[in-house]
């Protein structure tokens, strides 16, 4: 028995601090609401090839060896 609304998805985003994701759409939400975010590279591509197949790449910083 659900007995309050659950919070949308924009409710849940202004909530967290941090989101770490996969390449998809919803990087595009969090951004709008300039918020941090940390992206998998499943593929495991080099870092310039990432950043340039997955333009939401572009703001994160690279990790440091």
């Amino acid at each position: 028995m659900i007995l309050r609304q659950l919070p949308t998805l924009y409710e849940c985003f202004n909530q967290a601090d941090i989101l770490v994701s996969d390449v998809s759409s919803v990087v595009a939400d969090v951004v709008a609401g300039l918020k941090p975010y940390v992206l998998t590279n499943a593929r495991d591509l080099p870092d310039e090839e990432f950043r340039a197949a997955y333009t939401t790449a572009g703001a994160c910083q690279s990790p440091r060896p």
